[in-house]
């Protein structure tokens, strides 16, 4: 069984803030890439994590926290 937790991306919910990972390893259980939490009603409610150089994968986890928010904000409705 692999071990699941994620410190970049606990880090990114706890503050809610995107963050980035330039190099492998620099925080247990994270690869380079971005962590972009997507908030409701002002409380975390997921992490978006893409793996990557954070250059290139940025677009990407934004088109992923639009499409995340359709469903939910759908539901709201």
């Amino acid at each position: 069984m692999c071990d699941l937790f994620h410190e970049i991306g606990a880090e990114a919910a706890r503050t809610g803030q995107t963050l980035e990972v330039s190099k492998d390893d620099t925080f247990y259980g994270s690869r380079r890439g971005i962590n972009m939490p997507f908030s409701y009603h002002g409380e975390t409610a997921a992490v978006i994590g893409i793996t990557g150089d954070p250059d290139e994968v940025r677009k990407y986890g934004y088109l992923a926290r639009l499409s995340a928010a359709c469903p939910v904000l759908r539901r709201a409705v």
